[in-house]
C-alpha cells in the first residue's frame, strides 16, 4: 500500500507569534482530520517545543535569509523532504519561502504554499516574481483584504488564479456554551468593563481608545478600560493616560498568556487597528460572545456583521465611535443580542474545523 504524502508545516523562527500559533493550529486541525502532518522547525524554538507537546512528528532546520543561496543547504533540505514523503509543503515567512520553496522544487513536492497573513504589500522584485510564477503552487491569504495587497504588486493573471482566502478558525472548545453565565450583571452603578488587545503599537490604535475613553468619561459613564499587550508605544500610552486624566478608568494589564478570562470579565470588545491581515482577536471576543466596536477598514467588515454583532466605524471618527460604545453600554439587551449573533457568526465560519476543511478544499488534499 503506497504511503500517503505528508503534508508539512515549515516554520524556522525561534521566536513564538501569530504565524507560528497559525502553523501549530493548522498543523494539529490536519492531523486531526487524518493527513499525515509533520513541522520543519528550529531546534530551540517555540514552535518546536509546543509541537512535540502536541505529539506531532518535529524535523529541525536551522535558516536564515541567503540560506537559498547555499547549494549544499537546499540540497539537505531537499533530502529532507523527499525522505520524510512531503507532498504539500506550508510556510509563510519570506526567508522560508525562499530557502524552503526552492528545496521543495529541487525535491520535486507538488503542492508548494505561501500561507499570508498580513495585509500590506509584497515587493514586487524579481526575486519574488521569480518565486511567485515559478516556484509557488498555491497562496492561501487570510483575508480579501490580505489578497487584496498581496497581488498588489503582482498583476499577473497566473499568479492571481493560484491565490485563495482561507479565514483563521479558533478551536471550538474556545466558543462559550452559555452566554449568559458569563455576561457581567447590570444594576445601578454598575462600572462596565471595556476592553482590547494587541500589541502597544502604532498600528494598534491604542492612544486612540484613549480619546475614546476620555469622551465617555466626559459624558459621566461609568466604566474601566483594560488594556492586553507590550510592545514599545507603553510608555506613549502611560503619559497618554495622564493627560488624559484616565488613571482611574484605565488599566494595562501587559501581556496575557490566556485571553479567555480577559474576555469573559469584559463587556465589550474594542478595537482600533487601522490594518490587520484578519483580526483574530474580534473573532476571540465574539466567541466569548461579546459585542464588538472597531474602525471600517482593512480586513475588519469580513468579520463584523456592522449593526447585528458590533459597529463598525468610519477612520478615524472618535466621536463616533464613543457614540457607538455608549450606545451599547447604555443598553445591556443589545449588548447581548449582539454577543450572540457574534457567537453564532463565529460557529457558522470562523472554526478551526471549517478552515481546515477549507485549507484542504483549496489544496485539493
Amino acid at each position: 500500500m503506497e504511503r500517503a504524502e505528508k503534508i508539512c508545516f515549515w516554520n524556522t523562527h525561534e521566536f513564538w507569534g501569530g504565524g507560528e500559533k497559525l502553523h501549530l493550529e493548522y498543523a494539529i486541525a490536519l492531523r486531526d482530520l487524518g493527513h499525515p502532518v509533520c513541522v520543519v522547525a528550529h531546534d530551540r524554538g517555540a514552535l518546536s517545543r509546543r509541537a512535540r507537546t502536541e505529539g506531532l512528528e518535529v524535523l529541525s532546520r536551522r535558516i536564515h535569509n541567503l540560506s537559498f543561496l547555499n547549494p549544499l543547504g537546499l540540497l539537505k533540505s531537499a533530502l529532507l523532504l523527499r525522505k520524510h514523503g512531503v507532498g504539500t509543503l506550508v510556510f509563510s515567512s519570506s526567508q522560508d519561502m525562499k530557502a524552503a520553496g526552492l528545496a521543495a522544487k529541487i525535491a520535486g513536492v507538488r503542492r508548494i504554499v505561501y500561507l499570508r497573513g498580513l495585509a500590506v504589500p509584497v515587493r514586487g522584485g524579481l526575486l519574488n516574481r521569480f518565486y511567485f510564477n515559478s516556484v509557488l503552487t498555491h497562496l492561501v491569504a487570510s483575508s480579501l483584504e490580505t489578497r487584496r495587497t498581496l497581488l498588489l504588486n503582482f498583476p499577473s493573471v497566473r499568479i492571481a488564479a493560484k491565490t485563495y482566502v482561507v479565514y483563521h478558525g479558533i478551536e471550538e472548545q474556545d466558543l462559550v456554551t452559555r452566554p449568559d453565565d458569563i455576561t457581567p450583571a447590570d444594576g445601578p452603578g454598575t462600572t462596565l468593563v471595556l476592553g482590547t488587545a494587541g500589541r502597544l503599537t502604532q498600528q494598534k490604535g491604542q492612544l486612540l481608545l484613549l480619546d475614546v475613553a476620555r469622551l465617555l468619561a466626559v459624558q459621566g459613564l461609568s466604566f474601566r478600560l483594560r488594556i492586553a499587550g507590550t510592545g514599545e508605544l507603553r510608555e506613549a500610552i502611560e503619559q497618554g493616560i495622564l493627560q488624559r486624566d484616565l488613571e482611574d478608568r484605565v488599566e494595562l494589564c501587559g501581556f496575557v498568556e490566556n485571553m479567555i478570562p480577559f474576555l469573559d470579565q469584559t463587556d465589550i470588545f474594542l478595537l482600533g487597528s487601522t490594518w490587520e491581515g484578519f483580526g483574530f482577536v474580534l473573532v476571540e471576543a465574539m466567541a466569548r460572545a461579546k459585542p464588538v466596536v472597531a474602525w471600517q477598514l482593512s480586513s475588519n467588515p469580513e468579520i463584523v456583521d456592522h449593526g447585528h454583532t458590533g459597529y463598525l466605524v468610519d477612520y478615524p471618527d472618535v466621536d463616533k465611535f464613543a457614540a457607538n460604545v455608549r450606545l451599547l453600554m447604555e443598553d445591556p439587551e443589545l449588548r447581548q443580542r449582539m454577543g450572540r449573533n457574534g457567537l453564532e457568526r463565529v460557529r457558522s465560519r470562523f472554526t478551526m474545523t471549517t478552515s481546515a476543511q477549507a485549507f484542504c478544499l483549496v489544496l485539493g488534499l
